[in-house]
């Protein structure tokens, strides 16, 4: 949200996405303690297709905004990775999830969610060649701190 400047922390220079974000961050919250009670009367998978259909209903519309046709003579073999990476691995990842939150608290569960940004800096560095800066080396330890204080007994 501050592109690694404490000023716009300072100065309060925060945008619209700023907030999406943050109310983004605020509906998962949500979304993960009430997925363990839906857990309990549904299997992940029917789980994890209904949450897809109800995510298209609002993202299809935003996405074709975004006018993705344009790109299309642009697209590269990284970017066909990372689309089935998405649809293929994530898709995967989210019914562990729907099958993790049956098993452990829903908390504790949603501690895995800090491994994302880890994977996509991952992934996104050696399949998209994006650079790695200080800033994700500092945000990487700040998650990792926080997963350990979240933890800690």
């Amino acid at each position: 949200m501050t592109r690694g400047s404490l000023r716009a922390v300072l100065d309060l220079d925060l945008h619209l996405g700023d907030f999406l974000i943050l109310g983004g961050q605020i509906i998962w919250a949500v979304y993960s303690v009430y997925a363990r009670h839906v857990s309990r009367r549904f299997p992940p998978v029917v789980i994890t297709t209904g949450s897809y259909i109800f995510s298209a209903v609002f993202l299809v519309p935003l996405a074709l905004l975004e006018r993705p046709w344009t790109v299309l003579p642009a697209i590269t073999p990284g970017t066909v990775l990372a689309v089935l990476y998405a649809a293929i691995l994530v898709t995967i990842s989210h019914i562990w999830f729907y099958w993790g939150i049956r098993v452990v608290p829903a908390p504790v569960a949603a501690l895995t969610v800090n491994l994302i940004p880890f994977e996509v800096l991952v992934l996104s560095w050696l399949f998209l060649r994006e650079p790695v800066t200080w800033i994700h080396v500092v945000g990487t330890l700040v998650v990792i701190a926080g997963v350990l204080l979240a933890t800690r007994k």
